[in-house]
């Protein structure tokens, strides 16, 4: 199971009694390794499989980098669900937005509201730092359901995913 050392937590919001919020910084590989190896866990049923752990040295440069936010929700020192953003700087006025790229709730946590309060926690994190614009992609009508009732829209028409893998 994913935990966190109490001792780490450096940047951590409390909701309640229930739960924190922490955002990962350097220091927080095991986090990140545990993660990945128990994707499936927070992932859609059938659909996820473990990843293999960053190395060292891709784990530091993950968790330094500046225009990534991957925050954890925490239980009783487990982690319950994870939400990971990009910073997508501009060359106009709006100056940047962001792209929320994964949010996972760890299975038995679902519909209990830790997927709303991480999305709340960035809309928080937004409003501190003046981004004014997220979106996200989403790839199935569950997904597609939550995001509306967090407040997000969907263009019309759609416009089209592409991909080129090099």
């Amino acid at each position: 199971m994913n935990h966190i050392d109490p001792s780490n937590h450096k940047t951590i919001k409390k909701l309640g009694d229930r739960y924190n919020i922490k955002r990962l910084t350097p220091g927080d590989e095991k986090i990140l390794d545990h993660l990945g190896l128990e994707e499936p866990d927070f992932d859609l049923k059938g659909r996820g499989s473990p990843l293999k752990p960053l190395n060292p040295e891709d784990s530091r440069l993950y968790l330094e980098n500046p225009n990534l936010i991957h925050w954890v929700a925490v239980e009783d020192n487990l982690v319950i669900g994870h939400l990971l953003c990009f910073i997508l700087p501009l060359r106009n006025n709006d100056r940047k937005e962001l792209i929320l790229y994964e949010i996972g709730v760890r299975s038995s946590y679902r519909r209990k509201g830790v997927g709303s309060a991480l999305i709340n926690h960035m809309y928080g994190w937004m409003d501190e730092h003046k981004v004014g614009f997220v979106w996200v992609l989403a790839d199935n009508s569950d997904a597609a359901e939550f995001y509306k009732t967090q407040g997000f829209e969907c263009d019309k028409p759609q416009p089209l995913y592409m991909f080129h893998k090099v």
